[in-house]
């Protein structure tokens, strides 16, 4: 009963629409080489944040590509911007190689070395700092907690000149939608 365009593009995963113009790779989940729009501009834009911020990902690059700036994603799953820590699994309380102290000091390196960028924060906050069920835990060498680690991270970009703003968690409905319009 859906249309045969509707299907298909209800059947492509988000995180496969943004490709790398360089290596031809997905952008999201990316721990370096991350993907850039542009980059002959010297106005740079961050987009940093996990799935929630891969939704807008797409879109966000259709509505500045014709202005002069460098659009730089760099999404990753369950993975918010927080410096200095890595995400570990609750329950084999391994570290995850997408989300590490490494992986986001190159990225706080990469926006600390352009002055007067701008970076878009966002994610499900409410799953990094209140639920308990979370399945992932992340830890850092300092014993802060993801609150003052998130605000930290946030404070040192703006002594940095870097223009910080956050996107307020997109509202979720509780199921996959498309699934749901497709009744699978």
């Amino acid at each position: 009963r859906i249309h045969v365009f509707l299907k298909n593009e209800l059947r492509t995963n988000y995180h496969e629409r943004m490709v790398s113009p360089i290596d031809k790779t997905f952008c999201f989940n990316k721990v370096k080489n991350f993907c850039s729009f542009n980059p002959e501009n010297e106005k740079k834009i961050f987009l940093i944040g996990d799935s929630h911020m891969e939704h807008i990902s797409e879109n966000f690059l259709k509505k500045i590509k014709d202005r002069n700036v460098n659009y730089i994603s760099m999404n990753r799953a369950n993975c918010i911007y927080l410096p200095n820590f890595s995400r570990i699994n609750k329950k084999t309380k391994k570290e995850d190689e997408n989300c590490t102290i490494q992986s986001q000091f190159l990225i706080k390196k990469n926006i600390l070395k352009n002055k007067n960028s701008i970076v878009i924060l966002g994610g499900l906050f409410y799953d990094y700092f209140l639920n308990k069920d979370f399945k992932w835990s992340y830890q850092n060498k300092s014993n802060l907690n993801v609150m003052e680690g998130f605000i930290n991270g946030i404070n040192e970009l703006l002594l940095n000149d870097v223009n910080v703003f956050l996107v307020y968690p997109i509202p979720a409905v509780g199921w996959h939608v498309p699934r749901r319009l497709m009744n699978e």
